[in-house]
C-alpha cells in the first residue's frame, strides 16, 4: 500500500503548449512477503518513507484538457525499515542507519493528466526506477534479494488546482 501527497507548479516554456512541471511529494509505502526456507515460514515487511522531487516536461495543445508529461524524479529516503519474523524470533533492521540504503534514487516518469474542470484533474503516471535502492556490497544476509530491488510504480491520483 502506498500513498503520496504534495504540491506541483507548472512554469510555461512556450505559449500554452510546453511547460516545466516541478513538485515535492511525501510518499509512504509498506510491502510484505512470506517465504518458505527449510520448513520455516519467514515473513518480511518493508516500511518506507521518502521525499520525491519530480522534474517533468508537460505537453498539451492550446485548447485541450489533456496533458502528457515525461521526465525524471529524485527520491530521498527518510525511513526504510526491514522487519523479518520466523518461528519464535523477529528482528528489525533500519536500512538507512546501517548504511545499506542509498541516499538518492532516480526514476523515469511518464504520464498524463486530464483536467475535469477548473479545480480538479485526474493523473496517471508510471514510474520506473533505474537506480538500485540498496548497496550490493553492504547487505550481508540477502534471502529476499534486496540487492535487485528498484522502485517502480503505477499511480492514479487526483489533482486540486488553486489557480
Amino acid at each position: 500500500l502506498t500513498w503520496r501527497v504534495g504540491a506541483f507548479t507548472v512554469f510555461p516554456l512556450t505559449d500554452y503548449t510546453v511547460g516545466l512541471r516541478l513538485g515535492v511529494l511525501y510518499e509512504q509505502s509498506e510491502a510484505s512477503t512470506t517465504e518458505t526456507y527449510i520448513s520455516n515460514s519467514i515473513k518480511a515487511k518493508f516500511k518506507q518513507r521518502k521525499i520525491d522531487v519530480p522534474v517533468l516536461f508537460a505537453f498539451k495543445s492550446p485548447r485541450s484538457t489533456f496533458m502528457f508529461e515525461v521526465g525524471t524524479q529524485m527520491s530521498f529516503p527518510i525511513k526504510d525499515e526491514f522487519k523479518v519474523s520466523y518461528t519464535d524470533e523477529s528482528y528489525k533492521l533500519d536500512m538507512i542507519d546501517k548504511d545499506y540504503r542509498k541516499m538518492l534514487d532516480w526514476d523515469l516518469v511518464i504520464g498524463f493528466a486530464v483536467r475535469a474542470n477548473k479545480y480538479v484533474g485526474l493523473d496517471f503516471q508510471i514510474n520506473g526506477g533505474f537506480s538500485e535502492m540498496y548497496d550490493c556490497e553492504k547487505v550481508e544476509y540477502d534471502l529476499f534479494n534486496l540487492n535487485s530491488l528498484s522502485a517502480s510504480s503505477f499511480m492514479l491520483g487526483l489533482s486540486f488546482y488553486i489557480l
